[in-house]
């Protein structure tokens, strides 16, 4: 009988003790950023990057050749079309309808794949809880223009954000998106939002800059670990001379 509460109080403290030690140290911050700075970013790499997370290059999307987007300033230009950005802010630049007119509202956005899209994947043993995305946008003409953003959360099948724009350049539109229910916490696998666009002839852009995700990002940590493991060993060794005795 003794013997059979000394195992049950063996198992308790070793569960409490897991509970205790293995704990996780949470960055709650910048996620990842993709901003263009004033001289230009190369490519369209992450300007921020969390160490416990891998960020991809901002992509155009592939299977849609009839869209482009370069990252310009007013200085310089990755463009594919070779030009220089006439608002002289610092952006992405999308033309969602280059030669034919395919992208007119968000319906049309998403069924025509008119997207670029950004990626984080959690280093192993890492998670990633979201709170939000924050970003700015911009319309480069008068016309009817606007976006549309989704996720890999649910595989891009609902808007989380979309707008008819109102603003032109250099005048900014702030979006904040909230990401805080379930489906965006403790993720461990790669995240992808999507930025759809829009618009009402060929040629005309829309503009994105300061492209963020923020949140937190959990790890292991190594000393609860280590520190487990020997409580763990020294309540085995105990137990035992409790059994012999």
């Amino acid at each position: 009988m003794l013997r059979g509460l000394a195992g049950h109080s063996f198992i308790t403290v070793l569960l409490l003790s897991g509970s205790l030690f293995l704990s996780r140290q949470g960055h709650a911050a910048v996620i990842a950023q993709y901003s263009v700075a004033a001289t230009g970013n190369p490519g369209f790499a992450p300007t921020t990057a969390d160490p416990g997370i891998t960020a991809a290059n901002a992509i155009l999307n592939a299977s849609n050749a009839n869209q482009s987007i370069e990252a310009s300033s007013n200085t310089y230009s990755s463009a594919t079309s070779g030009g220089i950005n006439p608002s002289g802010d610092p952006e992405f630049r999308t033309i969602p309808n280059v030669t034919t007119v395919a992208s007119t509202d968000a319906a049309t956005a998403v069924s025509s794949g008119s997207y670029f899209s950004i990626t984080v994947t959690p280093n192993s043993g890492n998670s990633i809880s979201l709170t939000n995305l924050t970003f700015n946008v911009a319309r480069g003409g008068n016309s009817v223009r606007g976006y549309v953003v989704r996720t890999s959360a649910d595989s891009f099948g609902s808007d989380i954000s979309t707008a008819s724009l109102t603003n032109t350049r250099p005048n900014w539109l702030g979006v904040t998106v909230p990401l805080s229910a379930a489906q965006y916490q403790n993720l461990t696998t790669p995240f992808t939002v999507r930025f759809y666009s829009f618009a009402a002839s060929t040629g005309q852009s829309l503009e994105y800059d300061d492209l963020t995700l923020n949140g937190t990002v959990a790890t292991p940590e190594p000393a609860s670990l280590g520190l487990f493991g020997a409580c763990a060993g020294t309540l085995l060794l105990r137990r035992r001379r409790t059994l012999r005795a």
